[in-house]
């Protein structure tokens, strides 16, 4: 199990062309005081949450997508007893809206023809 912040460092976030980028050169690890208010818990076990943001122009199905892939290729070199889940994705809900909003318009198309 890690247990330090260079442990937690250490995890490698990407890997291309012999290259890896560990967690601690894209993100500040560090020993924290516990806070209720910032502790994160899945099925009874402290775990660790990441939100992601995206940009104001960026597309939220394409993001959505990019995050589940690299969530994909990161989780098969996480330590043993360690795994990973999308939470909470709101692009699910847009997903559905356009989806619904192609259904009216060929329902529409359907009734005037």
């Amino acid at each position: 199990a890690l247990e330090t912040p260079e442990e937690f460092g250490a995890i490698v976030v990407k890997e291309s062309d012999g290259f890896q980028v560990r967690l601690s050169e894209v993100a500040h690890v560090e020993v924290a005081a516990a806070d209720e208010r910032r502790s994160a818990t899945y099925n009874g076990e402290t775990s660790i949450s990441l939100g992601v943001v995206k940009q104001a122009t960026a597309n939220p199905l394409d993001v959505a997508a990019n995050v589940r892939k690299t969530l994909d290729d990161l989780t098969p070199t996480l330590p043993a007893g360690m795994s990973s889940f999308v939470g909470y994705d709101t692009s699910v809900f847009i997903a559905e809206s356009i989806s619904s909003v192609y259904e009216t318009i060929f329902e529409a198309i359907v009734l005037v023809v």
